[in-house]
């Protein structure tokens, strides 16, 4: 099907109703793409979504769209069978504090995993419109809590995915949508919970000091064993005016000179409603002012030299929120005088939300008075009007324009400037004496905002819709922008024509947003006041947020930074009745340190700010920007789409993953915030010596499909000779009673349980398991009794020679480190309890002293041995293993120390028998092979990284930690090369296996990674194609030739 047509006129509206209706209630919604000459079709999901540049997105039908978890949100995981699920809630407190102009929530949750194994968990949850996170944590043990730290999300992304390869106990809390969060955790416990904690704050605003908050709670899933509301009101409030209606079960407790305080608690509950609650402050006549001075901050920073420097990351300043209430009329206040109102309903194809247009426009015309008149137009290529002059505001008249509308279909591109021009035009017939109002419903996207590249900058975007701003200025018309959309590039152009011109912008798709616009409706449509001018000293304009106009009858709020100071001066100029008011204020200000919430009002509307220009700006938040997005997200402690919250085991992880601590100022707690207590029953609980409620009815569903899938797992694995891998399938089960009760995963475990055996027995025979592997049948001539090595172990002859063998193969765990000979000889001394020589005349010679520190920059859990070695090649020396004592010497003595030793060939041939296979064992080697199979696995995972002129060691320190296996840089090697760590290197990737990740980052400076040993080593590329070409192993031969009897060899065995 094709609409629309090729060439430069404009597409008409046209009346499909019927296909419209029939693919909206089969797909979703229908939308028309004009870009340039060609035409596409994009068929819509539910949550608004459209097909960028010309693609083609069918959405399936019956599938619905996700939506964010009301109030507490879920954390789901996947079952056996891959189909995510919703863990139960055991416990959810809320505690609320409300202390006008904020409030601050913090919720405390526990989930129990009734799952066969430990998963890793998505806790998703929204927040109202103007919360924001200020808090995450998590407790790692039912004990022990440990606070999140904001970092660059991309950074704390990288971080948890190392961490979690190395199955430990990481959370990350990230921002996917306008206010839509995601916390990944892991892990959670088999039959066991895990607790999260999280704290944000709302705005608290109110134009008569009548307050209404509100409280999301869960209304679906199973009851909540432990459910508990409790909280306090700080500040004068009217006596009697605390009100919940809706739960009348809510405790209120009032005492004089104290916080009003309130609780509610519950046991095996399911709230039936939202929390709404509702208070009363006095109000006084003249403006009321929060304000903050805050110090300036400093960490400790990293210097090419590495040594910690104190450095200045956010400045001292004096941040205020203030409120201006409305000037009291001298009577009873008039209702608004009667209003032309022109809607111009946008019908492009970059509406993200056309159902919500339409909601927009029928809610403006239900609200019009008798008195008041109305025209309506779509605006998309062109201007179209759906009535041909002003009408009556009457039902009859409304319905039928609504109707007319609602047939139309959304399509073409979007002339923002020529829709404005021609409203202004439509009031040239109106009568004095009444008011005129442009509501431009949409989001004002245009075409050129797809255009990443090629679009023009958002200053030449603006500055094209002055002669539109010109003409309503002229036409004495008020402009107000209802967006039904979220965050989108067109919202700054309409907040910069709502203040040129003098009006307001309602995000409607939010809450509070359709309470603003709700209220305005209510009250008869007032007309904002244009303000003129807004200055306060020491204060840039960038830096004070106000709305676009002043609506009578309700307060101002203003919130801003300036330089520290002791008063802030306000000028304001509005105008009113076609006249300019100057008002002027000066405040004293009250720092209090329990007013820290004013800084994070301030950041929030400064990253929001910095948000809506990324937008409108291509590339804007490439660079700078961004790096103050992350800053003041970091120093306020606010979650943005740039930063994440992570959550680490303890501390020195923190420090060991380069992660500051001193980058943010306290958190708002008041006196009235609740600690987190650990909770001493919950493991009693989890192991059953308490009774919770009812579990949900799909865990013994869910536990059948585990023993399913883990049977079928384990024969799959069996299938390619992975016995290992199919024994642990079914451990994960093993404990659960329908395992316990299936003849089929019985009999499973008796199959993996021969094949574990057989291939015990193979291992212990080390490298050189190959002459064995083959069937059973073929070797049963040849295979002597391997019953003795179902335990492996090494042969005689090599513990004679290498007797401290597997004291040198424990292992250590490694970070870079200073260091020297001696205290590498006193820690293989102290390991191994062998008797360690240095050579101290053959250093001597080569002009090397015992106590010379040096640098080691290795990570990972290697074996002593491999570490000792790593370490002493960086001085040219060797560790040489002898019956009685380990030797440190230099690479020229231990070329003169090597002994020839001969054997008789009757070692080598024996006609008529076999050797004892234990003799083929090499415990070095197995270990080598084995390391080696590890790493060139995890070198295959993908990794992103951004770096831009970054010092090489940083960037090989982050992704040795990243990597989370054992890594070695050849510093000896570099140096002979002429290269510093202090050399830079930029890497800018997504999704890129982090073996090729490596060479393309050190390829131009002609360093390598190659496997060697245990460890992955950087170094160049002359020592690594030595490293590759020539490796040194002695073995024993005795045995390995096998004389066939003149019988076998005729059959060709």
């Amino acid at each position: 099907m094709v609409f629309g047509r090729r060439g430069g006129r404009a597409p008409r509206l046209v009346s499909a109703a019927p296909f419209r209706r029939c693919l909206e209630a089969a797909m979703g919604r229908v939308s028309l793409l004009v870009g340039g000459a060609a035409l596409g079709l994009a068929v819509l999901a539910g949550d608004g979504a459209w097909a960028q540049r010309g693609e083609l997105r069918v959405v399936e039908a019956g599938r619905p769209a996700f939506r964010p978890p009301r109030g507490m949100g879920q954390l789901m995981v996947t079952d056996a069978t891959g189909s995510p699920h919703p863990l139960p809630v055991v416990r959810y407190h809320a505690h609320v504090l409300l202390h006008p102009p904020v409030a601050l929530v913090q919720i405390d949750q526990s989930f129990y995993n009734p799952l066969p194994a430990r998963a890793e968990g998505t806790f998703v949850f929204s927040l109202p419109r103007g919360a924001s996170v200020s808090r995450f944590a998590m407790f790692v043990t039912h004990d022990a809590l440990m606070e999140g730290e904001l970092i660059d999300r991309q950074r704390a992304g990288q971080i948890y995915e190392s961490i979690v390869y190395q199955r430990l106990d990481p959370g990350i809390l990230e921002q996917t949508g306008e206010n839509v969060f995601k916390m990944r955790v892991f892990p959670i416990p088999s039959a066991d919970t895990k607790r999260v904690l999280l704290d944000y704050t709302f705005p608290l605003e109110s134009d008569d000091g009548q307050y209404r908050f509100v409280l999301p709670l869960p209304g679906e899933g199973e009851p909540i064993w432990d459910f508990r509301v409790t909280g306090a009101i700080r500040g004068a409030t009217v006596p009697g005016s605390v009100v919940c209606q809706s739960h009348p079960q809510m405790e209120i407790e009032c005492k004089a000179d104290q916080p009003i305080r309130f609780n509610w608690k519950e046991e095996n509950y399911r709230p039936a409603g939202d929390l709404v609650l509702r208070f009363s402050e006095p109000v006084g006549p003249g403006p009321r002012l929060w304000a903050y001075t805050a110090a300036a901050l400093y960490a400790p920073q990293v210097t090419g030299t590495r040594q910690p420097q104190e450095q200045s990351t956010a400045r001292a300043a004096t941040y205020f929120h203030l409120s201006i209430p409305p000037e009291p009329p001298a009577g009873p206040r008039p209702p608004p005088a009667p209003a032309d109102v022109l809607l111009l309903a946008e019908t492009s194809a970059l509406t993200p939300n056309p159902q919500a247009v339409r909601q927009a426009v029928a809610k403006v015309l239900g609200s019009l008075r008798p008195e008041d008149r109305f025209r309506l137009a779509s605006v998309d290529v062109v201007q179209r009007w759906l009535t041909p002059d002003w009408t009556p505001a009457s039902g009859d008249q409304c319905q039928r324009v609504l109707r007319r509308f609602d047939e139309g279909v959304f399509l073409g591109a979007l002339d923002l400037k020529a829709g404005l021009r021609e409203a202004a035009k439509a009031f040239s017939t109106t009568p004095p004496g009444r008011r005129r109002l442009v509501i431009y419903v949409g989001s004002a996207a245009l075409a050129e905002d797809r255009q990443w590249f090629t679009r023009p900058p958002r200053e030449e975007i603006v500055l094209s819709l002055e002669p539109a701003i010109l003409d309503l200025s002229r036409a004495g018309c008020s402009f107000l922008a209802v967006i039904p959309a979220r965050k989108n590039a067109g919202e700054e152009r309409l907040r910069h024509v709502a203040r040129k011109v003098g009006g307001l912008v309602f995000s409607t798709e939010f809450q509070r947003g359709q309470e603003e616009f709700q209220a305005w409706l209510n009250s008869g449509l007032p007309s904002p006041e244009p303000i003129l001018e807004l200055s306060i000293e020491g204060a840039s304009q960038d830096d004070v947020f106000a709305p676009t106009g002043w609506v009578p009858g309700r307060a101002l709020t203003l919130v801003g930074r300036c330089e520290p100071t002791a008063s802030i001066q306000l000028k304001l100029v509005v105008m009113r009745q076609g006249q300019p008011v100057v008002r002027q204020w000066k405040l004293a200000v009250e720092s209090k340190p329990d007013d820290v919430f004013v800084g994070r009002l301030w950041a929030q509307r400064k990253i929001e700010q910095l948000l809506r220009l990324d937008q409108s700006t291509p590339g804007f938040l490439a660079q700078e920007p961004r790096q103050e997005v992350v800053a003041l997200s970091q120093e306020w402690s606010l979650l943005t789409p740039y930063t994440a919250f992570l959550v680490l085991e303890n501390e020195a992880d923190y420090a060991r993953w380069g992660v500051p601590r001193q980058l943010r100022r306290r958190y708002w707690s008041p006196p009235e915030a609740l600690e987190p207590l650990p909770l001493a029953g919950m493991r009693r609980w989890a192991g059953g010596a308490m009774k919770p409620a009812p579990l949900p009815p799909f865990v013994e569903r869910l536990q059948q499909a585990a023993v399913a899938q883990a049977i079928d797992a384990a024969r799959q694995a069996l299938s390619v000779g992975d016995a290992r891998r199919a024994q642990f399938h079914l451990d994960r089960v093993a404990y659960l009673p329908s395992a316990q009760r299936s003849p089929q995963y019985q009999e499973m475990v008796r199959k993996v349980a021969q094949v574990n055996w057989r291939q015990a027995v193979l291992q212990a025979l080390g490298s050189h398991r190959a002459f064995f592997a083959a069937p059973a049948a073929e070797l049963a001539p040849f295979v002597p009794d391997l019953g003795s090595l179902a335990q492996p172990h090494a042969p005689p002859e090599f513990l004679r020679t290498h007797p401290h063998a597997y004291r040198l193969l424990q292992s250590v765990q490694v970070e870079p480190r200073t260091t020297s000979v001696a205290q590498l000889a006193e820690l293989l001394a102290k390991r191994t309890g062998a008797n360690v020589v240095v050579d101290r005349k053959a250093l001597d010679d080569s002009g090397l002293a015992v106590d010379r520190p040096f640098e080691v920059r290795a990570w990972g859990k290697m074996s002593l041995r491999e570490y000792v070695r790593r370490a002493l090649s960086q001085q040219r020396l060797v560790l040489i293993e002898e019956p009685h004592r380990l030797l440190v010497t230099t690479e020229d003595a231990q070329d003169a120390s090597q002994r020839l030793e001969v054997h008789p060939v009757g070692d080598l041939l024996h006609p008529g028998c076999t050797a004892d296979v234990a003799e083929l064992g090499a415990p070095y080697l197995d270990a080598e092979l084995a390391a080696q199979t590890r790493l060139r696995e995890k070198l295959q995972r993908p990794v992103t990284l951004d770096y831009r002129e970054a010092p090489l060691g940083v960037v090989l320190s982050d992704l040795a930690r990243m990597f989370g296996d054992n890594v070695f840089v050849d510093l000896k090697a570099m140096e002979d090369a002429g290269i510093t760590q202090q050399d830079r290197v930029s890497a800018q990737w997504r999704d890129v296996p982090l073996e090729e990740s490596l060479r393309w980052l050190l390829g131009p400076l002609s360093l390598e990674p190659v496997l060697h040993g245990q460890t992955l080593v950087i170094t160049t590329r002359e020592e690594a194609a030595d490293r590759r070409l020539l490796t040194t192993r002695v073995y024993s031969c005795r045995g390995v030739v096998y004389a066939l009897k003149p019988e076998l060899a005729a059959s060709g065995a």
